[in-house]
């Protein structure tokens, strides 16, 4: 998986995510990572600041203070 150019993930209204820092450790090691879409919007048990759509790695890592 290091290798992933690109990665798409839609979480929209999931009501049971709950952490996504584990995710944020994934990424960290996705050096070729090119294109990113990450959409937790309406994912109520996350904090606001995590509940939009992410289309960098940098700002994702950010706002999960990874």
């Amino acid at each position: 998986l290091q290798a992933l150019t690109s990665l798409n993930l839609n979480f929209r209204f999931c009501s049971e995510l709950a952490d996504v820092a584990p995710l944020g450790a994934g990424l960290e090691k996705l050096q070729a990572l090119k294109s990113l879409n990450l959409n937790f919007l309406g994912c109520s048990q996350l904090s606001d600041k995590l509940q939009k759509r992410f289309t960098s790695k940098e700002s994702f890592l950010a706002a999960v203070g990874a």
